[in-house]
């Protein structure tokens, strides 16, 4: 019964998963990054069930509309080697970096301007969760607990899972939308701090 049961979310430490804009500059100077360039974040692991493959088409479709963008993916897995053949022969080797495992996901993060998860399945991702934490907005698939996170058009955007069209026209939206963008960023953080935080989960 309804009665009976309770929601108790994941949470962060939102003293640890902050915006930070020293640390971002200092992390897109690492990567030959532009400080102005609209710059895409995906922490993954290189697993079928990611949807990395549908992201790198999205990302290939967004390069020949002539929209700006470069993505970085955090993260290590089985599709390593397929995942770096596909992007290099979709012409992306300039506008992808797999930067393979990392133990501390925050200095890309607070580099970025959004964050990405195309996954066909989920749980509730810390992932986007730290994301919203250093104030990004979040494009995610519609898929397990993402859209209690990420409300459409609020503090990012939720697109049907599989569909590379959706993701493509979400990231040219976000890069094209930078006001709209700096709002969502906004209120990405505000949602962490209302709803994720991990001494407020701990507690219940």
């Amino acid at each position: 019964p309804a009665r009976k049961m309770r929601t108790i979310h994941n949470g962060v430490s939102l003293s640890e998963f902050v915006p930070s804009e020293s640390n971002g500059a200092r992390m897109r100077a690492k990567l030959r990054l532009r400080p102005d360039e609209f710059v895409l974040v995906c922490a993954a692991r290189l697993s079928e069930q990611k949807g990395i493959g549908i992201l790198l088409q999205a990302i290939a479709r967004v390069v020949r509309d002539g929209v700006s963008c470069k993505c970085v993916i955090v993260g290590d897995g089985p599709l390593r080697e397929q995942l770096w053949e596909q992007a290099r022969e979709m012409g992306l080797s300039a506008h992808v970096f797999f930067e393979g495992f990392r133990e501390d996901v925050r200095p890309y993060l607070q580099a970025g301007a959004a964050f990405v998860l195309t996954s066909r399945r989920e749980g509730l991702p810390l992932s986007i969760l730290e994301a919203m934490a250093c104030g990004l907005p979040c494009i995610v698939t519609d898929v397990g607990g993402n859209a209690e996170a990420i409300t459409h058009q609020l503090n990012g955007l939720v697109v049907p899972p599989e569909s590379v069209d959706a993701v493509a026209d979400a990231i040219s939206y976000l890069a094209t939308h930078p006001h709209e963008r700096a709002q969502m960023s906004r209120r990405a953080r505000a949602a962490a701090c209302e709803s994720f935080d991990i001494e407020s989960s701990m507690a219940e």
